[in-house]
Parts: C-alpha cells; structure tokens; sequence
C-alpha cells in the first residue's frame, strides 16, 4: 500500500501520529495558515472510530463520519489520497487540512479486513461554506501534495 500511515513502517501510534502531524503543518505552512497542535482526545475519538469502520468492513464511498458536534473529519481507507496533485480543487476534505480556524486534530488508524483505516479529526470543525474564503488560503508554491502521502 502507498497511502500515508498504511505502510507498517509506523510500529507505534506515536510515531504514527508525529508523522502525520508534521504532515499536516507542511501542507499547513504552505497555505500560510498556523500550525496544528494534537489533541487527546481527538487522537481517541479518530482510533475509536478507525477501529469501528475496520471492524463493520466500511468501504469508501460510503465510510460513514462520526457525527460530533464541532468536531470535523477526514477518513481514508488504503490508498485514496494517492490521487491528491496540484488541482486538489475537487477533494472537499483537503480543505479541513488546511482550514485556518481548525486548531487542533487527532489521528487514529486502523488494519484489518484487507484494509487499512486512517481517521483524522479537528477542532473546530472546518469547511463551512460561507467561511471558505477566510479560512483556505492559496499556496504560496505549487507544489504536488500526493508526494506526501507516499510510503
């Protein structure tokens, strides 16, 4: 698998979760938004809800979000993000990557049934329409996103 996390070259979740910190504040600083900081209780909510989805087989499309008041989420199963290049303009969740107000996230992942599960999660949750503008700024380079998320 080449998603971000799915390789088992990630043996703790810690490591796991640093990386994709650091993943995140990358693409983070190239849209000139502030950083992210980690939460523990996102990082539980997104390893509760990845270990759900792996466990109930849940394939994209139709991978269910967990509804929570103010808090937003990204999930991938194996390799989806592969496809992220310059014109991400068509994948809506990027944007909560990169959502100015978002400040803190959580991430959890999850193997099993053939399958590698990663859920994000924010705070405060972002991509609210009539706030689009305000909160995701253009990249200051174009740069090719998906070199990130390959193992």
């Amino acid at each position: 698998m080449s998603c971000f996390g799915c390789s088992p070259q990630y043996p703790s979740v810690k490591q796991f979760t640093s990386e994709g910190l650091i993943l995140h504040n990358t693409i983070r600083r190239k849209h000139n938004v502030p950083p992210l900081k980690f939460a523990k209780d996102l990082v539980q909510h997104a390893q509760e809800w990845a270990e759900y989805l792996v466990k109930t087989n849940q394939d994209t499309p139709e991978v269910q979000h967990l509804r929570r008041k103010n808090i937003g989420q990204n999930i991938t199963v194996k390799d989806s993000y592969e496809n992220y290049a310059v014109d991400y303009s068509g994948y809506g969740h990027f944007s909560q990557m990169v959502w100015k107000d978002t400040k803190e996230m959580g991430m959890g992942k999850a193997i099993g049934n053939d399958r590698t599960v990663i859920v994000a999660s924010y705070r405060p949750a972002g991509n609210g329409l009539t706030k689009f503008t305000d909160n995701v700024k253009e990249p200051n380079d174009k740069v090719l996103i998906f070199k990130y998320f390959k193992m």
